[in-house]
């Protein structure tokens, strides 16, 4: 009698088992960003799936095509799902603070995805090194020119990454006295800036090289300065592209450095900073991923921006550093800059 209680209370237990006991609820993690035409964005985003998958978290994607009214919508949206965490890749810095302050109004919380905000309660912020994306720049031509010439910048302030990347650059040539910042105009898109560089290169024909803030502007530097047969002006730029990259490794003598992303790294640790805040563990604010400087001298140790891994520091450091005639050059204008 005792033996068939037992069994009875046992199976009563295993009967209610899932509400004594419910299922942990799965993740959902909203992400939203700003376009489908970045690839190097693509790439990044390729990392947070594939961390969110090995975390057990459901993601859905909304881009917003430049449109900061559709991405206010899409994170309503995300907000009416019922997703535990809001990650948020904004169109515009300024634009975007009411859509955080609707997540903060619905106690979701919000991690910005390499691209931070002007405004609203936000949990983390998970970037690449955007200061050194500038400087390295920046310092490759200062030493490819010996610390003397005429630069353009293509900029795009509007997104706070890209402002600090721009200042780092302008930064570095400010600090030679013989280089000169001599034409700024404003892209990230490559067809545009192919325009814009033509109308650069006719003003100054006298130009000595070109820091674009990201892949479509330095790209389209490049083929606006190859069709006007400008080839000795020196490009540089920030992304870390397939395309770009091909050009330095079969040794362009124009295109000539590149400061990458390591965007699987990047969207990786974004995913893990989200799951830490659903929970309810401690994030420090801002996470900076390392960024690789590509260029003749360190493209035989590049891994590519989609390595799942950073390579070790040294590898890292800018080769340049390593060069007499950099430390001489920083001698003779007092640069130090460097030595972060």
């Amino acid at each position: 009698m005792k033996k068939i209680f037992f069994l009875i209370v046992i199976a009563l237990l295993l009967a209610t088992s899932t509400s004594v006991f419910p299922a942990q609820k799965q993740i959902l993690m909203g992400v939203s960003y700003y376009t489908n035409e970045n690839p190097n964005l693509l790439m990044i985003l390729d990392g947070v799936k594939s961390r969110a998958k090995e975390l057990g978290m459901k993601v859905t994607l909304a881009s917003c095509d430049f449109d900061n009214a559709k991405q206010m919508s899409d994170i309503e949206n995300f907000i009416q799902m019922g997703c535990s965490i809001i990650m948020i890749n904004p169109n515009d810095s300024a634009a975007i603070p009411p859509a955080i302050r609707e997540c903060n109004k619905a106690k979701v919380p919000v991690v910005m995805l390499d691209i931070d905000a002007k405004g609203g309660d936000r949990a983390a912020h998970v970037t690449s090194d955007n200061e050194a994306m500038g400087r390295y720049g920046g310092e490759y031509l200062a030493w490819k020119l010996s610390g003397k010439g005429k630069v353009a910048l293509l900029d795009y302030p509007q997104l706070d990454i890209v402002k600090e990347r721009s200042d780092a650059f302008k930064k570095v040539i400010h600090a030679f006295p013989d280089m000169q910042i001599v034409a700024t105009d404003f892209t990230v898109v490559r067809e545009d800036a192919l325009t814009k560089v033509e109308n650069i290169l006719q003003a100054h024909p006298d130009l000595d090289a070109i820091y674009a803030i990201n892949a479509g502007g330095g790209l389209g530097a490049y083929y606006a300065c190859k069709a006007a047969g400008n080839t000795h002006i020196l490009i540089t730029a920030v992304d870390g592209l397939p395309e770009a990259v091909a050009l330095i490794k079969n040794g362009d003598p124009q295109y000539v450095e590149d400061t990458s992303h390591m965007t699987m790294v990047l969207g990786r640790t974004a995913t893990e900073t989200a799951y830490a805040v659903v929970q309810g563990k401690k994030v420090t604010y801002k996470t900076v991923v390392p960024v690789f400087p590509v260029c003749k001298e360190s493209i035989g140790y590049f891994p590519g921006c989609d390595a799942m891994k950073l390579p070790t520091a040294d590898k890292m450091s800018p080769p340049w550093y390593k060069t007499q005639s950099w430390l001489a050059l920083c001698d003779k204008y007092g640069y130090a800059g460097w030595k972060k």
